[in-house]
């Protein structure tokens, strides 16, 4: 029997579950373009230093520690979160940079041919419906 409506798991603290608070202190003001993208480009270096460093501490770590396998665990969680919000930060700097959406050309094309399919015939059936019969080929 399960008590009470709401499933317990993983409820870790995320800016969708915690709140967040800001104080206005001062007046709002205009940041350029150039001072976003500066900002943007130390963040990302940063974040992707700690990516690094988890995985080359996950990689050379203490095999031998009983909780290896936690911290394994936790960096890895950590390094999926930072990831995908990296890669979402790359988007919006490419965007002020006004470049296009980054592609990856490394597959082959595919390419695509259409052949036309003749019909032979169209004809009306009793209940008044259409019956198309096609070519066989």
């Amino acid at each position: 029997m399960m008590k009470g409506s709401r499933r317990t798991g993983n409820n870790t603290a995320t800016t969708l579950n915690t709140p967040v608070v800001i104080h206005a202190t001062q007046l709002p003001q205009h940041v350029s373009t150039d001072e976003v993208l500066q900002f943007l480009e130390s963040f990302i270096d940063e974040k992707e230093n700690i990516i690094d460093s988890t995985t080359m501490n996950t990689i050379s770590g203490n095999a031998a520690d009983a909780d290896a396998a936690a911290v394994a665990n936790t960096s890895l969680n950590i390094d999926t979160n930072l990831s995908s919000s990296i890669s979402q930060l790359k988007r919006i700097q490419r965007d002020f940079k006004g470049l296009p959406p980054a592609q990856d050309f490394s597959a082959a094309p595919i390419q695509v041919s259409t052949t036309e399919k003749k019909e032979t015939s169209i004809g009306v059936s009793a209940t008044g419906g259409k019956k198309t019969t096609f070519a066989d080929e």
